[in-house]
């Protein structure tokens, strides 16, 4: 065993001890890029990204991609000078920044762990049209075909095809 594998396995077990939850600390240091935590609240293993398991439990990993929750992490807990903690969550609906024992966003209520919904824009919002193609009709044009300008027309109703009731 080399060094360099040695300081990784010594790195390994620091990691393994620093993740286990109790029953009196439901406290977890903060995720770094690459990793997520099992789902399970009595493993919270942190486990490396390549992973598609967890390492401890076995249960699958979580789709991360879509989820609206996502912690915001060492950095911007430090910036904001004591206000956050590095385990309270952004949620990505509203940007609204939740305490960590939130389950759900305080200003949307979109859950933690949810999935984000695929908005289509049928009905859903969200669909960005940049490309629209428009269909040119003859009616479209404001010239006709010898250069004089078109008239609006006027519908003419008939009395006879709306008859008035007494």
């Amino acid at each position: 065993m080399s060094s360099d594998d040695a300081s990784r396995y010594l790195e390994r077990q620091r990691q393994m001890a620093s993740s286990v939850v109790t029953a009196s600390s439901t406290h977890r240091r903060a995720l770094r890029e690459g990793e997520w935590a099992c789902i399970d609240a009595k493993c919270a293993y942190i486990n490396a990204d390549r992973v598609s398991v967890c390492e401890r439990c076995g249960k699958a990993k979580p789709r991360s991609k879509n989820r609206v929750g996502r912690e915001i992490g060492k950095d911007a807990a430090e910036k904001s000078k004591g206000l956050f903690a590095a385990e309270d969550w952004a949620c990505t609906k509203c940007g609204n920044v939740n305490w960590a024992r939130r389950t759900a966003c305080n200003i949307c209520n979109a859950p933690k762990l949810g999935d984000l919904e695929v908005r289509t824009g049928y009905g859903g919002g969200y669909m960005d049209r940049q490309n629209v193609e428009y269909i040119e009709r003859e009616d479209d044009e404001e010239f006709d075909e010898f250069g004089r300008k078109k008239k609006r027309r006027k519908l003419d109703y008939k009395m006879e095809e709306f008859p008035m009731k007494n």
